[in-house]
């Protein structure tokens, strides 16, 4: 093979890895360029206190929430995660309960620095409340609690009806969520009778 043979092989090599190159960088910033909206949320539901305790006591056992009776307390933790890569704006999200199950808004954990007028937990119905986000950038967690006054026979409801808003629910494994030490402790109270005392 004579030195133009090669040279022009090798240019010819250069100019494909060349092509191909662009191609790749052109298609990333384009897909990177188009304005995705999407959430992802992850419903939990976990029983305050043990149910089966609740069925066994015989004490009288009464927990409430800002003068809500709680037959049966339970934590509803709803985690909601934008997953595009613009902010979302005034996103509609509620929560509704299935049934006569009370849903009562506790708290959002972690609020960033700044936000704590800009994410807020409404009750506007006794079985759902929404959930008011000014706005969620990409990346950020939103961990809103709520209270249920029994264990739901089936999962709450979250609805979000936004123009060109993609939303998916995902599951994960069991994770700890706790109940916030600031919420204010005389919302909550605990009423109980021992059976040995009169």
């Amino acid at each position: 093979m004579q030195a133009p043979e090669l040279i022009a092989i090798v240019s010819i090599f250069i100019t494909v890895i060349i092509g191909v190159t662009s191609w790749f960088i052109s298609a990333h910033l384009t897909r990177r360029s188009i304005r995705t909206q999407k959430l992802t949320y992850e419903i939990q539901i976990f029983p305050i206190i043990s149910r089966e305790f609740l069925k066994n006591t015989t004490s009288e056992l009464r927990i409430t929430y800002k003068d809500e009776l709680l037959p049966e307390p339970t934590l509803l933790a709803v985690d909601i995660i934008n997953t595009g890569n613009c902010s979302i704006e005034n996103p509609p999200i509620t929560i509704e309960a299935v049934g006569a199950t009370y849903v009562i808004p506790g708290y959002i954990e972690d609020i960033p620095p700044g936000y704590e007028y800009l994410w807020e937990l409404e009750r506007t119905d006794a079985e759902e409340c929404t959930i008011h986000l000014a706005h969620i950038n990409p990346g950020q967690v939103v961990k809103a609690r709520f209270f249920l006054d029994e264990f739901p026979k089936e999962k709450p409801l979250f609805k979000c009806p936004m123009k060109d808003l993609v939303i998916r629910e995902v599951t994960t494994e069991l994770k700890e969520v706790t109940v916030n030490s600031r919420i204010n402790p005389i919302d909550i109270s605990l009423t109980f009778r021992l059976p040995w005392k009169k």
